[in-house]
């Protein structure tokens, strides 16, 4: 079944589920690496963040980050944080 905002999990769609970690939960660590998964160019994304942290301000902080790259670039992905969807 393909998540709300984009064609992943439809017949014939290539798409890629890029999980980008930091150690430090560093946004610009973890944009780069989103980033860097993104430029593969390789279809729909879902992307998982894992948090090194149990920090809701640094979540939230993370979520916001992951909403605004996705925005900025207007990249055909959704995120996706432990096993709870954000769509």
């Amino acid at each position: 079944m393909p998540y709300r905002h984009s064609t992943i999990g439809l017949p014939g769609r290539l798409s890629v589920r890029p999980q980008p970690n930091h150690p430090t939960d560093s946004p610009r660590g973890i944009a780069a690496s989103t980033l860097d998964g993104l430029l593969y160019g390789a279809g729909d994304a879902l992307i998982g963040i894992n948090p090194a942290t149990d920090s809701l301000p640094a979540l939230v902080g993370l979520l916001h980050l992951m909403d605004e790259l996705i925005t900025r670039v207007r990249a055909a992905a959704e995120q996706h944080r432990g096993g709870v969807h954000r769509a």
